[in-house]
């Protein structure tokens, strides 16, 4: 037995020659090393779930070796019900990510990889969160988003290393004021729950700089706020917020805000819009969002905005006095059509009014000369595009008219020659333009539920296709 452990000493220093030379030891005493490897080690565990689905690896030697030099294990949609006590054996671990599990509590295995600085396992059936999560005190990333926790143990707040907490899609109403001790906390996601009031002082996170609290129930922003200087990112959408603290128009580093409204209670006052040019970055969302007004145009300073998952049923032309660098006006389900002074903002590189209700596309479009990098037209009720498409012609990245009601393309299209990726497909197009075929940089193009016969397709695009 004395042998035995000094031929795994030997075995886990990883190194492929010890390895190797342990292996040629054991055969010559007599000893079963690979046995006792696969007694000691979640080799056949890894082999199912990580490295022989993901890489090939096949015997036990290399699969040994790759475990015990991983600094990091991954695995994805492994509806994993529990983790093997030899995992604890990989205390080399840095980062164990393990996603869409059906863990009811976080394996106790865990607690022995006492050098983890990131734990994610989203997306289970996780309930709570063990008192012994303190026993990982390099852990500066914790995860357990999309889970079932109805509380939050106080020991968490004695992580003094973390950073990066994400709690979100629980189903949390309280926080543990400990948690108030995790000074160098830098990102918190409690979205996503049932808080009816902020859960923590927010004085007693100076270093934060992403704040995530949307979907929730909750009415005030503390002034507390002010004190979080750092902080660059707000999201506070879909709560029945009543008023938006002064203190936040004076966050110095504060350029992203993410945040909703209702018409009948309106966050801003018709005075205050021009108050969010201090933002670079500005995503309006909720389905008590029913009106954009036109005091939308006052926001001549900020680069992107964002509308999505509203019940919207137009955009105020006012939108053409931004100065907009990146667009993007997706998932409303009542939005009929886009307005043509779109085509004043003539700083667009990249425009998204996907999984909307357009029925036609302003042949000004045609008109925005600087898109380059996207457009996405993709999940609408389009039934034709306009022959000013084919002015786009700086557009190199994607294309995208997927699930309309397309029955052709306009000629024009032939003129996007730097045009990379072209996707059609979910239409009901059963004829390309021959000029298609002068789109000499597509390297991918889709085209499949269209009546389209690959036989009448130009030879560049039946080449792209096979």
């Amino acid at each position: 037995m004395k042998e035995v452990s000094k031929l795994l000493e030997l075995a886990i220093t990883g190194i492929p020659q010890n390895i190797t030379l342990a292996y040629a030891l054991a055969n010559s005493q007599g000893i079963d090393l690979e046995k006792t490897l696969l007694e000691e080690y979640p080799i056949e565990w890894a082999r199912q779930y990580i490295f022989t689905k993901n890489e090939g690896i096949y015997t036990t030697n290399d699969i040994f070796q790759k475990l015990i030099t991983s600094y990091s294990l991954e695995i994805f949609d492994s509806n994993l019900t529990t983790l093997p006590d030899s995992l604890g054996k990989l205390q080399q671990l840095t980062s164990l990510e393990i996603s869409h599990h059906c863990f009811q509590e976080i394996p106790a295995c865990i607690k022995q990889l006492v050098n983890l600085k990131q734990l994610i396992l989203p997306h289970g059936g996780i309930t709570e969160i063990p008192h012994w999560i303190d026993q990982l005190t390099h852990l500066n990333h914790l995860n357990i988003g999309d889970n079932y926790l109805t509380s939050v143990p106080k020991e968490l707040g004695n992580i003094s290393k973390l950073e990066t907490l994400h709690i979100d899609q629980n189903q949390l109403q309280i926080l543990p004021n400990e948690l108030e001790n995790l000074e160098e906390l830098k990102t918190l996601n409690i979205a996503h729950n049932y808080f009816e009031t902020f859960p923590l002082n927010l004085e007693m996170f100076s270093e934060l700089e992403f704040l995530h609290f949307s979907n929730n129930y909750i009415i005030d922003i503390p002034e507390a706020i002010g004190q979080c200087k750092q902080l660059c990112q707000l999201h506070i959408a879909n709560n029945p917020i009543l008023s938006f603290p002064e203190v936040i128009y004076d966050l110095p580093k504060l350029v992203h805000l993410h945040f909703s409204y209702d018409k009948e209670i309106p966050l801003f006052s018709s005075t205050e819009w021009v108050r969010l040019n201090k933002f670079n970055s500005i995503n309006i969302e909720g389905l008590f969002v029913t009106e954009i007004p036109k005091e939308i145009g006052q926001l001549v300073e900020i680069r992107s905005l964002k509308i999505s998952n509203t019940k919207i049923k137009s955009i105020p032309k006012e939108i053409g006095n931004l100065n907009l660098e990146d667009l993007s006006i997706c998932n409303n389900m009542f939005l009929t059509q886009i307005p043509k002074e779109i085509e004043e903002i003539q700083s667009l590189t990249e425009l998204n009014l996907s999984n909307n209700q357009l029925i036609q596309i302003p042949k000004e479009i045609g008109n925005l000369s600087n898109i380059i990098y996207s457009l996405d037209l993709s999940h609408n009720q389009l039934t034709e595009i306009p022959k000013e498409i084919g002015q786009l012609t700086k557009l190199v990245y994607q294309l995208n008219f997927s699930y309309n009601q397309l029955t052709t393309l306009p000629k024009e299209i032939g003129q996007l020659h730097k045009l990379e990726l072209l996707d059609i497909s979910n239409n009901q197009i059963d004829f390309l333009p021959e000029e298609i075929s002068n789109m000499k940089n597509l390297w991918e193009v889709k085209i499949e539920e269209n009546p389209l016969q690959k036989e009448n397709l130009p030879p560049n695009l039946q080449q792209l296709i096979d």
